[in-house]
């Protein structure tokens, strides 16, 4: 069954947290129609409502699936978990995989990966955390609220609230007290 109020409670914040303040519509149907990250998020909320319907539904996820990774080079899971409120400024190659959990205010540059590790887990993406170009989130990874990961860093164990982390392997540059 498909809830209608919370797709369109995340929706909302989807656009509200990329521009939108409640009071045009003209500006809420600009994000829906020419920005791809807007885009993205909502293909991937209507995938996840499809896929709990039958056979149709499903086909119709899978077709949307489709047109979503044509047109923006990125991969959403239906079967992650991604929050209300996300930002993505740049909707190009960013790969989310199955079971990534992702919370609200989160930022996603382009060419971010948030993948499977060889313990067979997926990352989880605390609230406000800010995940730049490139950066490779891979395995049973925790990133703690409000913390930042640069661009190209490859993280491979948990990150604590407030934290600024860089590098291959990431490693702490600063700790917000």
């Amino acid at each position: 069954m498909i809830d209608k109020d919370g797709f369109f409670t995340e929706v909302k914040k989807d656009l509200q947290v990329n521009g939108w303040d409640n009071r045009k519509i003209s500006t809420a149907l600009r994000l829906l129609f020419l920005d791809l990250g807007v885009q993205l998020l909502f293909c991937y909320r209507l995938q996840v409502r499809l896929n709990g319907l039958s056979l149709i539904g499903r086909l119709l996820a899978k077709i949307i699936a489709y047109w979503a990774q044509l047109t923006t080079g990125c991969h959403i899971s239906s079967f992650a978990r991604l929050a209300g409120g996300i930002r993505i400024p740049h909707a190009n190659g960013i790969v989310i995989g199955r079971d990534v959990i992702v919370d609200s205010e989160v930022s996603i540059y382009q060419q971010v990966t948030l993948g499977k590790g060889s313990s067979g887990k997926f990352p989880i993406v605390d609230k406000s955390v800010t995940i730049y170009t490139g950066a490779k989130i891979i395995g049973d990874v925790h990133l703690g609220a409000s913390s930042i990961v640069g661009a190209n860093s490859v993280v491979i164990s948990d990150v604590d609230c407030d934290s600024i982390v860089a590098g291959v392997p990431a490693r702490l540059i600063k700790k917000s007290s």
